[in-house]
Order: structure tokens, then sequence, then C-alpha cells
């Protein structure tokens, strides 16, 4: 029994320190006036272009900066 006691106190303990509230964040949401980037994921579909011809059309768009 004792066993048991120490693994469930242990237990608790790893869990109330592993939980913290920092309200560090690593990244930040920058404005448009500030970064001077504008994107518009616009996709124009046509006969010879579409989601029938190319099944990946609406897959993955977007920026990808510094992968």
């Amino acid at each position: 029994m004792p066993i048991k006691t120490s693994l469930f106190t242990l237990f608790i303990l790893a869990l109330s320190v592993s939980c913290n509230s920092s309200t560090e964040t690593l990244f930040k949401k920058l404005s448009e006036e500030h970064t001077q980037i504008s994107f518009q994921n616009t996709i124009t579909e046509t006969d010879s272009f579409n989601i029938l011809t190319n099944e990946y059309i609406f897959n993955g768009g977007g920026v990808a900066v510094s992968d």
C-alpha cells in the first residue's frame, strides 16, 4: 500500500508543478501596416483548372515563411 500512496503523491506533485498559468507567448500577431505584407489566397477556377482537374486546388493554400 505505501508504494501506491507514494506513486499517487508523486503524480499529484508532478501534475501541480507542470501546470502553470504563464501568459508569455512565443509569437504575436502583427498588423498588415506593421509588416507591409498583404496576402490574399485568391483561386480562380476555370474549365481547365478546377477541383475536378486538380484535386489539391484548395489544399495547403497560404504562405509559409522560413519553413
